[in-house]
C-alpha cells in the first residue's frame, strides 16, 4: 500500500526559514516538499498537473521512475501524488517560505 505524508514545511527551517543541518532522510523530504512547492507556487491555477518534480523513491531500490501529479487545493494546502508508485501527501506551512514562488 503506497504511503501518505503530511508535511507541515515549517517543521523543516529554523526561526529564520533556513533548512538547518538535517539528518539525511530528513533533509531529503524537505527538498522534494521544497521542489513541489516551487513547482506549484509558481504555476498557479494548475490542477493535478505534472510537475518537473521526480518522485522521491527514485534513488530507492528498486527505483520508481515516475513524476510527480501536484495541485493546490482549496483549503491552500499543496497535495501531491506519484502517479507510478502510488505515493502521495499534503504540504501545509509552505506559504512565505523560501520555496513559494507564489508573490
Amino acid at each position: 500500500m503506497p504511503d501518505h505524508y503530511t508535511i507541515d514545511l515549517r517543521h523543516y527551517l529554523d526561526e529564520k526559514g533556513i533548512v538547518p543541518p538535517l539528518p539525511a532522510p530528513a533533509m531529503a523530504i524537505a527538498l522534494f516538499c521544497g521542489s513541489v512547492v516551487s513547482w506549484v507556487s509558481g504555476w498557479p491555477g494548475t490542477d493535478g498537473e505534472l510537475t518537473n518534480v521526480q518522485c522521491r523513491h527514485a534513488r530507492s531500490r528498486p527505483p520508481c521512475h515516475g513524476e510527480v501529479h501536484a495541485r493546490l487545493a482549496p483549503d491552500g494546502r499543496i497535495e501531491w501524488r506519484c502517479q507510478a508508485c502510488g505515493e502521495e501527501g499534503t504540504i501545509s506551512g509552505w506559504r512565505g517560505t523560501r520555496w513559494d514562488r507564489s508573490a
